[in-house]
Parts: C-alpha cells; sequence; structure tokens
C-alpha cells in the first residue's frame, strides 16, 4: 500500500504544516471530492499566511490553525490519518508531540511522521531522536504496523495504525474542521461568533482570519 494510499481519509491533522506542502498535494489528489477535509496546525502565523495563499482555492475543505503542537486543541480520537514531516527536530518536546498526534488519532487511524537522522541531526542535540529513541519511543505508544524505513536523505520515515478497530466511516455531509476545535484554556468545543470563535465555557474569543483560527491570541473576555 503506497503512503499516498495509506493518508487518505476523512479527516487529517497535518501538524507542523508550514506552507502547506502536504495539505496541498492531498487536496490535488482530490481528496475533498472523497469527503476528506484537513486542518494544518503550526505556530508561525506567517508560515500559516503562506499556506493560505496556495490553498485559498480549495475553500473550506483545508482549515489552518495556530497553535502550539505540544497540546493540541481537539478531542482524543478526531481524526483518521495524523502528519508531520520534516518538524519533529524543531520542537522543543518532540516526545510529547509525538504522544498528543496519536492522542488524536483515531483507532485504526495512519501516523506518518519523520524523524531527523542525517548529519544535521548532530546540530539538533537536545531535540533529534536518534534512531533508536525514535524507534523505542514509537513502540511505547498504542500503535500497531509500525513501519520505520530512510527517507530522502537526512530522515527515517514512520508509519503505523492506532490501536483498535478502525471507526465506520461516516455519512452526510463532511464537516468543517473549525469544528473540531477545543479551547485551549478550558477544552470546550469553539463556535462560531460572527468573525470568531467563541468559547461558550469559558467566553474566551480566538481570531478567524481568512480561514486561519489563531488560538494564541485570544481576544478580549466578553461578558456572559
Amino acid at each position: 500500500v503506497s503512503d499516498r494510499d495509506r493518508i487518505t481519509a476523512l479527516y487529517v491533522l497535518d501538524v507542523a504544516t508550514g506552507t502547506g506542502r502536504l495539505p496541498l498535494a492531498l487536496l490535488r489528489e482530490h481528496l475533498a471530492a472523497r469527503g476528506g477535509r484537513i486542518a494544518g496546525l503550526d505556530l508561525s502565523a506567517g508560515m500559516l499566511r503562506r499556506a493560505r495563499a496556495k490553498l485559498r482555492p480549495h475553500g473550506e475543505a483545508v482549515r489552518l490553525v495556530r497553535h502550539d503542537a505540544g497540546r493540541l486543541p481537539f478531542d482524543d480520537g478526531t481524526f483518521d490519518a495524523v502528519t508531520c514531516l520534516e518538524s519533529l527536530e524543531f520542537m522543543p518536546r518532540p516526545a510529547a508531540v509525538l504522544q498528543e498526534m496519536v492522542r488524536v488519532l483515531a483507532p485504526g487511524g495512519v501516523l506518518l511522521v519523520t524523524n531527523r537522522v542525517g548529519a544535521e541531526a548532530r546540530l539538533l542535540p537536545a531535540r533529534a531522536l536518534t534512531r533508536p529513541a525514535f524507534q523505542a519511543l514509537l513502540a511505547g505508544l498504542p500503535l500497531r504496523e509500525v513501519e520505520v524505513r530512510p527517507w530522502q536523505a537526512s530522515y527515517d520515515l514512520a508509519t503505523a495504525r492506532k490501536e483498535g478497530a478502525p471507526r465506520p466511516t461516516g455519512s452526510g455531509a463532511p464537516r468543517d474542521p473549525l469544528s473540531l476545535l477545543l479551547c485551549p484554556a478550558c477544552r470546550c468545543r469553539l463556535q462560531r461568533a460572527g468573525v470568531d470563535l467563541a468559547c461558550p465555557g469559558c467566553a474566551r474569543r480566538y481570531g478567524l482570519d481568512d480561514g486561519i483560527a489563531d488560538l494564541v491570541q485570544v481576544g478580549e473576555r466578553k461578558a456572559r
């Protein structure tokens, strides 16, 4: 089974999406036409703006989220596939990020993640994982069918499925990925409120600009 086939799913989360290369590739493979929806998450507002410029023709099939990957703003088991390419070594706590990606992955869902192992990895001694450490970390997570192989010149590519029976394919119209977002402060599900996203639990408001949900910048607290 090819990597492209393995990440064809209903809901996809691309962690550290950068300029949106992976979402764009999936959409060009007609993921949206098959009912798929993508959430691309990154902490860099500049990267997300560049991604949005490329992804705008695909409309609501892809949504972008500004937030830290160390505590993903989604419920357990939300996504059918979670990806993170060429980015794990730049995370302050790569092991915690990997655990979070598995947490939000649905049972039977596909994980696709790279780990830098080339010469440049020595320049990131506190973050880049050695090949044995990376494999040991994967082995300690609720994953099956784990495969790790060389990829490009400087990476290992890991593919795996989360333990458990896959959930049935949903029916009806695909949901907007924005409807999956949780408030980072209180973990209530966010709701659309005019041009913003609002939390019904703690009344915080988060900006929504051109399809980019900014969960880092918190708006003025409103009275309930």
